[in-house]
């Protein structure tokens, strides 16, 4: 399977569903949705809640998606094309959908929606085309050569807006994937496919991904593509099967180095999203792809771009909120927004929508740290966002350390002395008596420690026994003890020997609990000093990366 697939070019990808058309035609389609989007209204209080019921949509993802695409379209318009009916509609959408009204406003927006696309034409300038348009198709078996290269397309593996990808095979037999675009793509579109070849090409990093040639089919009317490595499948891929808590930490850090690497170049990826993170199957190792519409500094860029304050860039669901308001600055205080939203998704395997979202420590309290973290990245205002990305590696450093040491600390506070009365063995009581040969044998109510029979054979504590039969003549293991008799010895001796030995009992049980209860102690002691060592590590080391963080 391919991963590429999902680059923004995949039909059944949502991101494609956001960008196949611009304009009007997205305008036209948005409005045809709205009987879906519908579909989302829920019934909130009522069955004896003291609470009436209220039919609600305004806190669905879906609903939320598609009231911000509509808003975009809809703000995005030429003023001049802006009569007072289209004002009214708009601001009726920033200001209704509170909850209480929601059917009511839903009914009206949809009317007034209907009536818009009715006179569609009124609103848009009669040029607007900015789709990719493909004058053949390439086929199965067709052949694109590069200066030193040539690829046999196998299949198409994805389509959309920005161009389409195919598999194909070198002359080594070795798999590649291929991006192609038309010639007859608008211009502005062919400097950003330009561009993201130069940086690509020209920046190596284990997390960005990697162009490794391109070149031109066709005539003037053919197209232009570029060849990348082949990868299995996407972050996308991987959160729908569901992701191991420490594999999507790795992920998580590995999609920060790769955006900390681009951003150092003065690269802003401005459409970070899962679709868009690839992997090799069995390795962690995030790559992020499609620098199509991406921000370069000057000396990155080899054709220039304009863009138009009312460009619509990047999908809306991992879209930051300057992306969605009009001529505003988006930098990588977008990328690390979107990076948030997706370390959340990779626990929760929901995507965050308002405030009411589902936290990382409810899904796993080990990695409840990175809720914090997560608060850092998911700010509206992007100057309240941890940036640069140096600072939130280092946010999740000091968490981690403060999370640990609290850890400890907890450990300590759970793990008092032994006490008297903890881990005691009691007194074993003589269950059964036998005579096997010449052999007397003890059938204890439990087994014991061969630390307890050492004691008893020792001869290290006060005791009384009958003549030749001291506590070094028995031998035990497990649940039985046994002494050797003489032959034709007396019953009186037998019966001294079974007293003295239950005597015996009480003593040893009582020696072995207190030197039991010392090297616990002593056990405890060398933990606890280890323990509070380790704390004293980790706090001093939260410390200093706290320090460092303020100096960033």
């Amino acid at each position: 399977m391919l991963c590429l697939k999902h680059w923004g070019l995949n039909k059944e990808d949502d991101y494609y569903k956001g960008n196949e058309t611009m304009g009007k035609e997205r305008l036209v389609e948005l409005i045809d949705n709205t009987i879906e989007v519908e579909k989302n209204f829920h019934t909130v209080g009522g069955n004896n809640s003291g609470i009436p019921a209220v039919d609600e949509i305004h806190d669905t993802a879906e609903f939320q998606e598609w009231l911000a695409e509509v808003l975009f379209e809809l703000e995005n318009l030429p003023d001049s094309k802006k009569p007072g009916y289209l004002f009214e509609t708009i601001n009726i959408l920033k200001h209704s959908f509170n909850g209480w009204n929601d059917k009511k406003d839903f009914i009206e927006i949809k009317g007034r929606l209907a009536a818009i696309k009715r006179n569609i034409n009124n609103y848009y300038p009669q040029e607007e085309s900015d789709k990719v348009v493909f004058s053949e198709k390439i086929a199965k078996g067709s052949v694109l050569y590069t200066a030193f290269e040539e690829y046999v397309i196998q299949k198409q593996v994805g389509q959309g807006g920005n161009g389409t990808v195919f598999q194909a095979k070198n002359t080594s037999n070795e798999l590649y994937a291929i991006k192609v675009i038309s010639r007859n793509t608008p211009r502005e579109k062919l400097n950003r496919f330009r561009n993201e070849i130069y940086f690509c090409m020209n920046h190596e990093h284990k997390n960005i991904v990697k162009i490794l040639d391109y070149g031109a089919y066709g005539d003037e009317s053919g197209y232009l593509f570029y060849v990348m490595p082949l990868y299995d499948e996407t972050l996308r891929d991987r959160i729908k099967a569901g992701i191991k808590a420490e594999d999507s930490i790795e992920i998580f850090e590995n999609i920060l180095n790769g955006l900390q690497y681009a951003h150092n170049q003065n690269c802003f990826h401005r459409d970070i999203k899962p679709e868009n993170i690839l992997f090799k199957r069995g390795s962690n190792q995030a790559v992020i792809a499609d620098f199509g519409i991406a921000h370069f500094c000057e000396e990155e860029i080899i054709a220039t771009v304009e863009t138009k304050k009312a460009d619509r860039l990047a999908n809306f669901q991992y879209a930051a909120p300057e992306q969605r308001e009009k001529g505003t600055t988006v930098d990588g205080r977008a990328d690390v927004y979107a990076a948030g939203l997706i370390l959340n998704e990779m626990f929760t395997r929901k995507l965050v929508a308002g405030g009411n979202y589902k936290r990382i420590g409810e899904v796993d309290e080990k990695y409840d740290y990175l809720d914090k973290v997560f608060e850092g990245l998911y700010c509206q205002n992007p100057n309240d966002r941890l940036f640069p990305v140096s600072k939130i590696l280092l946010e999740i450093d000091v968490r981690a350390a403060e999370k640990n040491a609290n850890n400890l600390k907890k450990e300590e506070a759970q793990k008092a002395f032994v006490s008297s009365n903890s881990n005691v063995l009691p007194v074993p009581q003589v269950v059964d008596l036998d005579i096997e040969g010449n052999e007397l044998v003890f059938t204890l109510s439990g087994n014991l420690p061969q630390e307890w029979y050492k004691i008893l054979t020792s001869e290290s504590f006060s005791h009384t026994s009958c003549m030749g039969y001291d506590t070094h003549r028995f031998s035990g293991r497990n649940n039985k003890v046994t002494v050797g008799i003489r032959v034709g010895e007396s019953d009186s001796t037998i019966k001294q020997i079974v007293g003295y030995f239950k005597s015996w009992l009480p003593t040893v049980t009582g020696l072995y609990n207190i030197r039991q209860k010392q090297q616990a102690e002593a056990e405890f002691r060398k933990q606890k000093q280890a323990r509070e060592q380790e704390i004293k590590r980790l706090e001093d080391e939260a410390s200093l990366k706290n320090m460092l963080k303020d100096l960033l």
